[in-house]
């Protein structure tokens, strides 16, 4: 219990980019979800209609949602990059020897 207490107290140091990192890992599982109901539409009410108009829209919503998808994680990725060696640098210094674990025995 006490490393998750630890744990929490430093990384209040980082709460908003914690945020924002997860916000966006919602943001993308959200839209990765959602594409398969976009297939599901253009197969339901484009080709069986036979509107090429309304699967061309949808395949442009769909690509869309995609890279929006693929931006979100590359920020998220960054974000969570520069926040672990952040993470690094509060929880052992470079003048101590070990790790978040060893500095809790002292």
């Amino acid at each position: 219990m006490t490393l998750v207490r630890m744990m929490l107290t430093r990384l209040r140091l980082y709460r908003l980019q914690v945020s924002i990192v997860l916000v966006l890992i919602v943001i993308q599982t959200v839209l990765g979800l959602y594409l398969p109901n976009l297939t599901a539409d253009i197969i339901n009410k484009g080709i069986s209609v036979g509107d090429v108009g309304y699967i061309w829209r949808t395949g442009a919503w769909m690509l869309a949602l995609t890279l929006l998808s693929g931006v979100a994680a590359v920020i998220a990725t960054y974000f969570a990059r520069a926040r672990r060696w952040g993470w690094a640098a509060t929880c052992a210094p470079p003048s101590s020897r070990g790790s978040c674990a060893s500095q809790r025995a002292r």
